[in-house]
């Protein structure tokens, strides 16, 4: 019980401190929002290493699983919102091809594609099912991949 108070406390804040950070963009220079966006594309980095780690291992622990989707839908809230102009390739040290802003719909597809897997990822924790975890996790490390190679310089 208090583990689980503890859980939805640690989001709570997670969420509302990623709804804070998306509303603070407007006060940001471009570098600091080029650091606001690197440090959630490492937590998303560090998450989904973390699902990867658990579906290698074969056993499906729900709770974590779904603690490391959370923090997964979070800092991808944040990354994904922090692609505003002047933040692009030549800028401080971003790597954010200038094909996102003249992609969009591409930009946004690509993100469809990294929250769908994230979807499935969720769905394999709640069905307790390792071979749909271990697809889904490499599914949404695709999604990475594919957005990378697409939107990154």
């Amino acid at each position: 019980m208090i583990k689980s108070s503890v859980i939805a406390a640690s989001l709570t804040l997670l969420f509302s401190g990623a709804a804070m950070a998306a509303d603070d963009l407007s006060s940001m220079s471009p570098e600091q929002i080029i650091k606001h966006r690197h440090q959630a594309f490492h937590q998303i980095k560090d998450n989904a290493g973390n699902l990867r780690s658990l579906a290698k291992s074969g056993a499906v622990d729900q709770t974590k699983a779904k603690e490391y989707v959370a923090a997964l839908e979070a800092a991808s809230d944040r990354a994904f919102s922090s692609f505003v102009p002047g933040t692009e390739a030549g800028v401080a040290d971003s790597e954010a091809s200038k094909k996102i802003w003249q992609d969009p719909d591409g930009f946004k597809a690509a993100q469809g594609k990294f929250h769908d897997a994230l979807g499935k990822v969720s769905a394999a924790a709640d069905a307790r099912d390792s071979d749909a975890l271990t697809a889904a996790v490499g599914e949404l490390g695709g999604s990475c991949k594919g957005c990378h190679s697409s939107y990154r310089e």
